[in-house]
């Protein structure tokens, strides 16, 4: 009796540590199947707005800012910010900005010493970059696609958690007249869908240990049932097994 009692409560673990570590597989399969769903709709998003934006701006506008940014003056580079040109184009970012509910919209020019200059920020806060602002990339970031951004091609969006948090950059290259300008560089927050991934992760979490715990109990209570029925048959002397 004792020994058919350890016995099964040594199956009853075994299935459920087996259901364990099966949740736990089948856990990290959907979470990162989740993951990289996510972050590929917000991909699209952002080179979908990319594509908006360069269809939107005045090219011989963007052409006339990108040609004369390199070396600029800060009395030109004021000049230039208060004509009617620039103005209109960030009118318009700040529209597709706005529409969107993007954490920053704007357009840079990279040079081939690892740093960018600003032609167009939408920012509205004194934070914003002005016309012939120049800094260097995030370290590593230039430097793996030097080539890449020189040739003005289209480059991979990027996923960082900096100074501004969890943040989605994508870098649209802008050509017209077969000429590179530069690249729409558009930033979505992801802080939102971090919170949603952790919610999804617990989500899943709480209903795997929800199964494996009703596996055990159901296991339990088929060996408990079998047990009373074995006993019953021998008490009407049609099972001949001590139990």
């Amino acid at each position: 009796m004792k020994w058919f009692s350890s016995i099964r409560i040594k199956v009853a673990l075994s299935i459920a540590l087996m259901l364990l570590i099966i949740s736990s597989v089948v856990l990290t399969i959907c979470y990162f199947t989740y993951e990289n769903a996510m972050n590929e709709e917000y991909k699209r998003t952002g080179t979908n707005i990319a594509k908006t934006a360069t269809a939107l701006l005045d090219s011989e506008a963007v052409a006339q800012f990108s040609q004369g940014v390199v070396g600029i003056s800060e009395e030109d580079a004021m000049a230039a910010m208060e004509s009617e040109e620039y103005a209109e184009i960030i009118s318009t970012l700040r529209a597709i900005k706005d529409s969107h509910e993007l954490l920053y919209l704007y357009m840079v020019k990279p040079m081939d010493d690892g740093t960018y200059y600003y032609l167009f920020d939408s920012d509205e806060s004194e934070e914003v970059c002005p016309y012939g602002y120049n800094e260097a990339y995030y370290p590593g970031v230039f430097d793996e696609n030097k080539d890449i951004f020189l040739a003005g091609k289209e480059v991979e969006p990027m996923i960082s958690n900096e100074d501004f948090g969890w943040i989605i950059t994508v870098n649209y290259p802008y050509h017209a007249n077969n000429e590179f300008l530069g690249y729409i560089s558009v930033d979505i927050s992801m802080d939102y869908v971090v919170s949603e991934r952790l919610e999804f992760l617990y989500d899943t979490m709480f209903i795997m240990i929800a199964i494996t715990i009703l596996f055990a109990v159901l296991y339990i209570m088929m060996v408990i049932a079998l047990k009373c029925f074995i006993k019953h048959l021998k008490k009407q002397g049609k099972y001949n097994v001590n139990i």
